[in-house]
């Protein structure tokens, strides 16, 4: 067999355009998930969907294909709210906040922003220090049961690909951003 067929017959993963440095960032966000789980009273589809986003979040740097979810910790009061966003989908590997605020005289306002993107194929927008923050946000907000966790999937079909393995030396073989 050939250099070509092998690797024809074992691709290399898709990667998102994370660093070495990033992966404290990802355990983070992924002890804030297993937190999330933690809560009391969450319904069988949160805990279902939950698990599937934990599942794509483990397998970072690597794209996980199946998997476009966005899982928030969102805060209303009155006719304001605030929240953050973890994306995971097979373009890219991201992070938002965002707050909407409605007065009756003015209307409403809303504004998203992406602190932190990482694309599959290698490229990101944003940097380690926001994404580290962000982690550091999120992680203190999960144990506030007055955020509440709204998790979207866009997936067309259901996920089954649990059988997925994941690249223990990912991150080793990873770029530093200091290097």
């Amino acid at each position: 067999m050939s250099t070509t067929d092998e690797d024809e017959s074992n691709p290399s993963p898709l990667i998102y355009g994370l660093f070495v440095e990033d992966h404290f960032i990802v355990e983070s966000l992924i002890t804030s998930v297993r937190k999330l789980l933690s809560r009391p009273n969450l319904s069988p589809y949160i805990i279902s969907k939950l698990g599937v986003f934990l599942f794509g979040l483990e397998r970072l740097p690597e794209v996980t294909e199946g998997i476009s979810m966005g899982l928030s910790l969102r805060y209303e009061l009155n006719r304001e709210s605030d929240w953050m966003d973890i994306r995971i989908d097979y373009e890219s590997f991201s992070l938002h906040t965002g707050f909407h605020t409605y007065d009756e005289g003015v209307g409403g306002d809303t504004s998203t922003t992406t602190v932190f993107e990482a694309f599959e194929g290698g490229s990101r927008e944003g940097d380690s220090f926001a994404a580290s923050e962000f982690a550091e946000s999120f992680a203190n907000l999960v144990s506030d049961p007055e955020r509440e966790i709204s998790i979207s999937d866009d997936a067309s079909d259901p996920f089954e690909s649990w059988d997925l393995e994941r690249d223990p030396t990912a991150w080793e073989r990873l770029e530093s951003e200091f290097l």
